[in-house]
């Protein structure tokens, strides 16, 4: 009877847990395109590919690439990695020269 208790707390926590990962699974991604986009371009920007759900949006985009809307969607996502690249650049140049002024010799 204890194992018993012990068995149906967990494995009712193991479906309820599944369950709120299929919601993000590939193929829901693959159905919802708008959502697949924004989390793959939120996925691009934070570097957080080791997320299952960025990895899920990211097989996701891969297997629909040739829709137009992902193709546009992976423009736009690549065009703001970008913007954010050349903004952490132009901020590190300004502390490293901020820096370097400051001890000259």
């Amino acid at each position: 009877m204890k194992k018993l208790t012990f068995v149906t707390p967990l494995v009712l926590s193991l479906i309820f847990l599944s369950g709120c990962d299929e919601k993000y699974s590939r193929e829901w991604f693959i159905n919802h395109h708008d959502e697949m986009i924004a989390k793959y371009t939120e996925c691009l920007l934070e570097r957080s590919w080791s997320d299952q759900i960025c990895q899920n949006a990211k097989n996701a985009m891969t297997h629909e690439k040739d829709k137009p809307d992902v193709i546009e969607g992976r423009k736009k996502a690549s065009a703001k990695l970008d913007e954010k690249i050349k903004s952490e650049v132009k901020d590190f140049n300004n502390k490293f020269n901020e820096y370097m002024s400051e001890h000259k010799n």
